[in-house]
């Protein structure tokens, strides 16, 4: 029963882990770590007591290999390791690889991963029944006192091993409960900023929006009633309280709908193709406008999942960083943007040339407001003029 609830729940990591190996030896280097002194140990005991038939070879062997897939599905490397031992429950070794130490290591994983007191109970008996099965194979009905206390042993390491793993992710789970304390918190202040934007979205289009709407309705009535008195100047306020009038429609659209489309763009497996997308769409346009250069993207493999806020936060700030280039690079040298995804964090590296200026920073005011926030996330945001070439640097976590 044991071993069937572990596979199946084996089979079902199977997938999501082998798309990201790497990713997931990263995540767990205290799980690679356990794994690497356990096999250490394990071809310690191997190299005192070698094998002497082929059985007992291909146990050790089989073992070893359940260890190291551990590393990658600790409930597929657990099972295995446990179907060793029913084997040797039926036919025993002779010489061979210690299995202590992985047995120890399967029981403590397999109560880490389920993380209940009834597997921690279920892998005891366990290895109970096994331990049992193989003295009395060994030693037929009347056990000697030197092998009682050396089945003792294997059980209190089992043991100890049991209680640590549950310990562990009982930590663990306190951690997740106050990560999501924390996520619900943020969404709740997300949802309050979406409310707000929608709130002074509405009173722009209400003020805003409407006068620069009868301005440019006056200007056409003057220029109908009146087409040869300053028809110039009308014709010129008609279309700059156009132009504005589109500018804040779509100030209001970006208010009312960005954070409903962002909302849904918090999946670390999305995140890098909707960067890209972002910033192609971007080079495209200024390249329509003579700029040429092109964004890099660095996918190292994140670690964690991206917060919502923070995501939203990140195009943003895109966004912003080729606005500026849009309006102060010059065409005689390309732009240069390299995005670096890596473990739980994003990093930005942004340069273009510009023209000599009175301002020493373009886009000054714009990005100050994206530093203080991007400080608040606990990340750094900075921006400098060297030899006529602008220069920014961004290091924002993604959690």
């Amino acid at each position: 029963m044991l071993e069937r609830n572990a596979a199946r729940a084996a089979l079902a990591d199977l997938t999501e882990t082998m798309r990201h190996p790497v990713r997931e030896l990263r995540t767990h280097r205290a799980r690679l770590a356990l794994v690497i002194i356990t096999l250490m140990l394990t071809a310690a005991d191997w190299s005192v007591r070698p094998t002497v038939d082929a059985y007992s070879m291909m146990i050790s062997i089989l073992h070893m290999a359940s260890i190291a897939l551990i590393c990658l599905l600790p409930r597929l490397g657990a099972c295995g390791i446990l179907a060793v031992e029913i084997a040797c429950c039926f036919v025993d070794t002779s010489g061979g690889a210690s299995r202590l130490w992985g047995t120890c290591l399967a029981s403590g994983i397999i109560v880490y991963v389920e993380g209940t007191i009834a597997m921690a109970v279920a892998c005891f008996l366990a290895n109970l029944l096994m331990q049992l099965s193989q003295t009395r194979l060994n030693e037929g009905p009347h056990v000697q006192g030197p092998t009682m206390s050396a089945g003792v042993f294997l059980l209190s390491c089992a043991v100890i091993a049991e209680i640590t793993g549950y310990g562990l992710r009982q930590r663990n789970d306190m951690a997740q409960h106050k990560d999501s304390a924390y996520r619900r918190s943020i969404q709740q202040q997300e949802d309050s900023h979406t409310l707000s934007l929608l709130e002074y979205a509405s009173q722009l289009h209400d003020s805003v929006a409407g006068s620069l709407a009868s301005i440019s309705l006056t200007a056409q009535q003057h220029i109908s009633e009146h087409p040869d008195v300053d028809a110039a100047t009308w014709n010129r306020i008609d279309e700059e309280s156009r132009q504005a009038l589109t500018q804040v429609h779509r100030i209001i659209d970006a208010m009312s709908e960005g954070q409903r489309t962002d909302a849904s763009r918090g999946n670390d497996n999305d995140l890098p193709d909707d960067l890209r997308a972002l910033c192609h769409d971007h080079d495209r346009a200024l390249a329509e406008q003579g700029l040429h250069g092109h964004a890099e993207l660095h996918d190292f493999g994140l670690t964690v999942h991206p917060d919502i806020g923070r995501v939203r936060m990140l195009r943003s700030l895109i966004d912003e960083l080729y606005a500026n280039m849009a309006k102060y690079a010059v065409g005689d040298t390309d732009y240069q943007l390299s995005v670096t995804l890596c473990d739980d964090y994003i990093e930005i590296m942004q340069t273009n040339g510009i023209a000599p200026m009175t301002h020493p920073s373009p886009g000054n005011r714009g990005l100050t407001v994206h530093a203080r926030r991007i400080g608040q996330a606990g990340g750094d945001l900075s921006y400098t003029i060297r030899d006529a070439q602008w220069i920014c640097f961004v290091h924002l976590p993604l959690v």
